[in-house]
């Protein structure tokens, strides 16, 4: 059930002293924005010159003694000893120390790709044709006989309509297939967000919604999907809106801009 809808507060951030408006059911919050609640518990910070680049970067104050470099890349440039090398795979650079000299590679997964991995067999799977749209691509060895789509869409575009487990002959009407669209979704979605979510006619929130179409769904499909044809109410309002329980409707065009 919903209730009365209460005021907007307006409070002082402890951080910095602003003054924000917030909703009722949020009153306990405490600082205007996440960026002052996380400077309110931030630890105090120390600044420190990076002994690799020079440049100056804060710290906790209990690191102060223990941090020395910006990041892992200045810390990786200070240490001595090192071999620069290229991977003959992606072509990127990286580096080794001398006892690794012998390290081909950049990482585990270039070092085991194509013919260097000891489970390469050039007679099995490698190239395969997409099912649904005859594009070639490449599938791991170990799943060369069950992939048969390239992508996600085109597994999907493929088990649609009649070749999917849900098909049910086609009974689903034009009206209904409209109704369940995501272009109706949206219209929904964007009347209640005018609405605030809130009942045109009553004023209840927090209850069920429905989003009530001025010019009739039937008589007016060229404004099924405009925003102003919109209205929200309530599932009770609604009912008794189509069952002429309440002589309501002249109220409702009454009070919305759109002709």
């Amino acid at each position: 059930m919903g209730g009365k809808r209460h005021p907007p507060v307006e409070k002082k951030c402890l951080y910095c002293g602003d003054l924000f408006i917030i909703l009722w059911c949020m009153k306990h919050q405490k600082f205007c924005c996440k960026e002052c609640a996380d400077k309110s518990q931030r630890k105090p910070q120390v600044m420190i010159t990076c002994l690799q680049c020079g440049k100056i970067f804060s710290v906790d104050q209990s690191r102060k003694d223990e941090a020395k470099y910006c990041s892992v890349e200045c810390y990786n440039e200070s240490l001595p000893g090192k071999i620069w090398k290229v991977c003959p795979v992606c072509n990127k650079e990286f580096w080794v120390f001398k006892s690794g000299e012998d390290r081909v590679c950049c990482s585990h997964s270039c070092d085991w790709s194509g013919k260097r991995n000891p489970r390469y067999n050039p007679d099995l799977g490698g190239i395969t044709i997409c099912d649904y749209c005859g594009k070639e691509f490449p599938t791991l060895r170990s799943k060369s006989q069950i992939s048969r789509f390239c992508s996600r869409q085109c597994n999907g575009k493929y088990f649609s309509g009649p070749n999917s487990f849900l098909w049910r002959g086609g009974t689903s009407t034009e009206d209904e297939l409209l109704r369940n669209s995501a272009k109706n979704i949206n219209w929904r979605k964007s009347v209640f967000e005018r609405d605030d979510y809130t009942c045109q006619f009553c004023g209840e929130y927090e209850v069920e919604l429905h989003g009530h179409h001025l010019k009739p769904w039937v008589d007016h499909p060229e404004d099924r999907f405009i925003v102003e044809n919109g209205i929200t109410l309530c599932k009770k309002c609604h009912v008794k809106l189509h069952s002429h329980i309440w002589e309501i409707e002249k109220e409702i065009l009454a009070v919305c801009s759109y002709s």
